[in-house]
């Protein structure tokens, strides 16, 4: 992220809860639900908290992490969604600084879940057999290392 705040990652959120997680960078964007928009020209101005207006819908600037990093995140084969991630970790005593091998990791929706409990004292090995499903996995764990304020050693 460069000083002015270019370069990184804010949640616009309806009041309904639904986000949308967007990089603070010059050059036109389309975010699903949103349109098409230069996202540097619509937050210039604006930090955390504040109210925007995107065509008809009002939406609040938020930080984003897990919850906003998950609703965006695309998919290819099945995610375990949150209530089984939690279920897993808990049942499992994973927790800051533990050491997990995720085996089948597909589109990383565990794996998300894992990297937030995990912290940057932790360490994560996914393995995935199927490329594809590994291409969009990764994905979605380089972005969320970098919305998340601490990310494990992740292979």
């Amino acid at each position: 992220m460069n000083a002015d705040g270019s370069g990184e990652w804010v949640a616009l959120r309806e009041d309904d809860g639904r986000a949308y997680l967007l990089r603070r960078a010059p050059g036109e964007v389309k975010v699903k639900g949103l349109g098409r928009f230069d996202a540097e020209q619509l937050l210039n101005g604006y930090s955390i908290g504040d109210r925007i207006s995107v065509g008809q819908k009002s939406l609040t600037i938020v930080d984003p992490a897990l919850p906003e990093a998950r609703r965006n995140m695309a998919r290819r084969a099945q995610v375990i969604g949150a209530k089984d991630s939690g279920f897993l970790i808990s049942w499992m005593g994973i927790g800051v600084g533990s050491r997990v091998l995720e085996g089948g990791h597909g589109s990383a929706g565990l794996a998300m879940h894992l990297a937030n409990v995990l912290g940057s004292s932790g360490t994560l090995i996914s393995v995935e057999s199927r490329p594809e499903h590994a291409e969009v996995g990764r994905a979605n764990m380089e972005r969320l290392s970098e919305v998340l304020p601490e990310f494990p050693d992740w292979h």
